[in-house]
């Protein structure tokens, strides 16, 4: 329903020669004509691997032909406005992680920025040969470092509003109600014209941590989804926080609306058009004891 920008940004990087095995690997990222991303769109772009004392081990696939050998490989990066190196990133409780589900290739499209700005993307792969027991027999380890600058998107700005209501202190182990208000006035009118027919839903996707997601909260750390019929609100559960401190509800509104243009004589291949807008909040809340 996006169609997200591709983006091409200037590589920098360093393989690790840490092994003679490390020196015939080969990483690049896929090419593409951009250098820029926007603000809260998806970084969409894949890391291309190669790997080829691996590669040729393994018969090019995920298991090796005698099938007593299983490949993993996992990307663990920060994205972040310093550039930071393997040590610190491997030393950091902020890193997060990407499971490959090919062995050619990383999905990097679950990443994506709030802010606009310049950011740089750390981190090493690490390629791991596992046998049947769960052992390690070979692993080989490579840095990369990509630099990304996000912009602000150059069209007219759609003024949104979404307040979770919730306390702002509250006492550990007691339940609480919890709902957010929220408004699209460009999605709202769609509601207003009687001429056409529109599905609208609101979900939101967060997580309670006691980190701060200030670019924005990565998907894989999303813990849980709330849906809504009801274009202006977001009913919650009662939410319980078992840890004094401070503490983060954070996560993304994704608002979307499908069009019914099914009688249209213009709709040849019978799907429905429609848009989807996302916008992200996070709340603070300080947990007391009893």
């Amino acid at each position: 329903m996006n169609k997200i920008l591709g983006l091409g940004c200037l590589l920098l990087f360093f393989v690790c020669a840490c092994s003679k095995l490390e020196r015939s690997m080969k990483v690049q990222f896929t090419p593409l004509d951009s250098d820029t991303v926007l603000v809260n769109q998806r970084y969409d772009k894949y890391l291309n691997y190669t790997n080829e004392t691996f590669d040729k081990r393994m018969g090019g696939s995920d298991r090796n032909v005698n099938g007593n050998l299983r490949r993993e490989i996992v990307l663990y990066y920060l994205a972040d406005t310093k550039v930071r190196d393997e040590s610190y990133i491997k030393n950091s409780d902020l890193k997060d992680s990407i499971i490959a589900t090919k062995h050619n290739e990383i999905d990097l499209r679950s990443i994506h920025f709030i802010k606009a700005g310049a950011y740089y993307l750390s981190g090493y792969i690490v390629d791991r040969l596992i046998d049947n027991e769960g052992r390690v027999i070979e692993k080989i380890e490579s840095s990369i470092e990509q630099k990304i600058t996000v912009i602000e998107e150059s069209r007219s700005k759609v003024d949104f509003y979404g307040q979770l209501v919730f306390p702002d202190t509250i006492v550990v182990d007691e339940y609480y109600k919890s709902h957010i208000d929220y408004a699209h006035p460009k999605f709202d009118e769609y509601h207003l014209n009687k001429d056409i027919r529109v599905l609208r839903s609101l979900t939101f996707y967060f997580t309670i941590d006691t980190v701060r997601y200030d670019a924005g909260v990565i998907e894989n750390k999303i813990k849980d989804s709330i849906f809504s019929s009801n274009k202006n609100k977001i009913e919650l559960y009662k939410i319980a926080i078992s840890k004094p401190g401070v503490h983060y509800i954070s996560g993304y509104i994704d608002d979307e609306i499908l069009i019914d243009s099914l009688n249209n004589n213009n709709n040849k291949d019978g799907k429905l058009p429609g848009h989807l807008f996302r916008s992200h909040l996070t709340k603070k809340v300080v947990v007391i004891s009893k």
